[in-house]
């Protein structure tokens, strides 16, 4: 199997990781902390980021160096906000001109945001290492 595709796998199941964290934080944070859903949902969502960061510039990017990683986590985060936009205006041309159900069009967005995210986290986020970048 190709490298590419073994890293596409692992980023992947890093992302089922992290909605299974998503939720699983969203859960507790309302049921056991009694915050409201809301709240709940923002603070799960930004343990999700921290968790998929992590497991991506680990596992799935084989990043160990730690000089650079906040650069890396600015890099990241900048993506998210601009994952949010792109999904907003994908779904929205999928249920509002096509007419898709909205959840089909949910998952057909997952799907192309998941291949561009592999791209962009390769090439900007996780670069690798080169003899020209810097250590």
């Amino acid at each position: 199997m190709k490298e590419h595709s073994k890293k596409f796998i692992k980023f992947v199941f890093v992302g089922a990781v992290s909605a299974a964290a998503n939720v699983g934080f969203l859960y507790i944070f309302v049921e056991v902390f009694a915050l409201w859903y809301l709240l709940a949902s923002f603070c799960s969502f930004a343990v999700s980021l921290v968790i998929n960061f992590a497991l991506n510039k680990v596992w799935t990017f084989e990043d160990r160096r730690a000089r650079g990683t906040t650069d890396q986590f600015g890099r990241y985060m900048l993506l998210a906000v601009g994952n949010l936009a792109v999904n907003a205006f994908l779904l929205s041309f999928l249920v509002e001109v096509l007419h898709l159900w909205y959840l089909a069009a949910q998952i057909v967005v997952i799907g192309i945001l998941a291949v561009l995210n592999f791209i962009a986290y390769r090439l900007f986020v996780f670069r690798p290492k080169t003899e020209n970048s810097m250590p």
